[in-house]
C-alpha cells in the first residue's frame, strides 16, 4: 500500500518504466512514485489545475492519459499540456491504454467504453464488472478493473469484456492499480 506523505489521495495507478504515475484529484497534483525508494515527485507543480478531480490515468510511450469529469485528456509526459481526446455523456472513472485502444470506465454508465486511443473514436463498450467507480489497467490480453464500492479486483478479457476471474481485496475502497 502506497501512501506518500504530503498527499491526500491517490487514484489511478500507471507503470512509466519501473516507477508509477498516480494523481491526487485533491491537490492537482501528477505524481511520479519509486516503490523501491519511496519517493515522490510532483511532475506538475506549475499546473495542477488541470489536474483537479483527476481519477484514472494510463502511460503508454511517455504520453499519458487521465480522467477529469466528463473528458479523458492527453498529454507527453515531458511537457504537461493536457488536451481533451473524448468526452462522455456521464463523468470518466478509470482509464487504460494499450498500443491505439484506449478503455475508460464510466460508473454512471455501467460499462467500459473501447476508445481509439488518438481519435477518441468509439470501437466498442461492454458492461462494467462491478457496481462502483472503477480504475482500469491493462497487462497483456487482459484488462484488469478495480471496484472501490464491491472491493473487488477483475480481469477480462480486453477484447470481449469476459470476465476471467474476480478477488477481493485486502483494502478498503481501492483507487488504481498498475
Amino acid at each position: 500500500m502506497l501512501q506518500p506523505i504530503g498527499v491526500k489521495a491517490l487514484y489511478g495507478l500507471a507503470l512509466s518504466g519501473d516507477r508509477l504515475l498516480a494523481v491526487d484529484p485533491f491537490r492537482g497534483y501528477l505524481l511520479r512514485l519509486d516503490p523501491k525508494t519511496d519517493q515522490l515527485e510532483i511532475l506538475n507543480s506549475q499546473n495542477a489545475e488541470a489536474f483537479y478531480g483527476a481519477t484514472g490515468i494510463a502511460c503508454w510511450d511517455d504520453q499519458i492519459w487521465f480522467c477529469s469529469d466528463h473528458t479523458v485528456y492527453t498529454t507527453a509526459l515531458g511537457e504537461i499540456q493536457p488536451v481533451p481526446v473524448l468526452t462522455l455523456p456521464y463523468p470518466a472513472d478509470g482509464v487504460a491504454v494499450w498500443q491505439n485502444t484506449l478503455y475508460v470506465s464510466c460508473k454512471k454508465g455501467s460499462c467500459i467504453f473501447v476508445c481509439d486511443r488518438t481519435t477518441g473514436q468509439r470501437i466498442t463498450q461492454f458492461s462494467a464488472p462491478g457496481i462502483g467507480v472503477e480504475n482500469l489497467s491493462v497487462w497483456g490480453d487482459y484488462l484488469w478493473v478495480c471496484d472501490q464500492t464491491e472491493q473487488s479486483v477483475y480481469c477480462l478479457d480486453r477484447a470481449t469484456g469476459e470476465l476471467v476471474v474476480k478477488m477481493l481485496t485486502p483494502f478498503a475502497t481501492p483507487t488504481g492499480l498498475a
